[in-house]
């Protein structure tokens, strides 16, 4: 429904947002989303199972695919677009789609009698899960189309710059997650909770502990990074780096919390936290 969606109003973007060619770009997200679909299952399945290697594989066929692809087209002088990039991100969903059925192979439960009320209890869950999606695409994306509708394209380059460095600090969090998540909801089933109060505790404090020695760094030399990563392209992004560094010091409180909520199967707290920031 939200590809269908994409592609209904793709065609009033363009205008809407400045940025000419958007419409195409829309119509490859249409169909990248129906391309992930049995992937994210594999991958939630694999993760509740604690399946590393396999999801690291399930991943590795998509991000690493992808990234490949546009270091390629960029060292031959292919790379002209960003509709090349879109189809690389197509072409990588698509291959990660055609692995999950293999890396799940004998891993996928049996039907078993639902206990009463499991049904109406998955339905909850499965709503206020929907809400933390829709929630999240906003909260991760808004920032992009406001910038695009107030100030153009160029504004959003600038800011984009920062932001996607920014997203090393959510590629270290994913990892904790793919632990925190199944091993919350394990010691909570075992009514252990000392044990996940300590876990937590203890994950929560390293993290922070390494964030304030990265972000030291950054506070110093953002404009050294981003001269070195961007070759001088976005001086501006550098202040905007030194902001979204400070408030990375929220990322593991929010998004630790978030998945041992989920773990312990209350969906409900992390939608009421995060359409209040929103």
């Amino acid at each position: 429904a939200g590809a269908l969606l994409i592609w209904i109003l793709a065609p009033l973007t363009p205008g809407l947002f400045h940025a000419p060619g958007l419409d195409d770009g829309m119509r490859w997200a249409s169909w990248i989303i129906l391309a992930f679909i049995p992937r994210d299952l594999a991958s939630a399945l694999l993760q509740s199972r604690r399946e590393v290697w396999r999801l690291f594989f399930l991943e590795a066929c998509y991000f690493l695919f992808a990234a490949a692809g546009i270091v390629y087209f960029a060292v031959t002088g292919v790379l002209k677009n960003a509709d090349q990039v879109l189809a690389l991100n197509l072409a990588g969903a698509a291959l990660s789609t055609a692995a999950a059925p293999v890396l799940c192979y004998g891993r996928i439960p049996g039907w078993g009698k639902a206990v009463k009320g499991a049904w109406s209890k998955m339905a909850r869950y499965g709503r206020d899960s929907l809400g933390i999606g829709i929630g999240d695409t906003i909260y991760t994306q808004l920032d992009y189309h406001l910038l695009g509708l107030f100030m153009g394209a160029s504004e959003v380059a600038l800011y984009f710059a920062a932001k996607n460095f920014f997203r090393f600090y959510n590629a270290a969090t994913q990892a904790i997650n793919l632990l925190i998540f199944p091993t919350s909801s394990n010691l909570f089933a075992r009514g252990e909770i000392g044990k996940l109060k300590e876990l937590i505790e203890k994950v929560l404090s390293g993290y922070l502990g390494f964030l304030l020695l990265i972000n030291v760094l950054i506070l110093i030399g953002a404009d050294l990074i981003m001269a070195l990563v961007y070759r001088g392209i976005f001086p501006d992004a550098a202040n905007i780096l030194r902001i979204f560094a400070l408030a990375s010091f929220f990322e593991p409180l929010y998004m630790v919390s978030e998945n041992v909520l989920y773990g312990i199967g209350k969906p409900r707290a992390i939608l009421v936290a995060m359409w209040t920031s929103i």
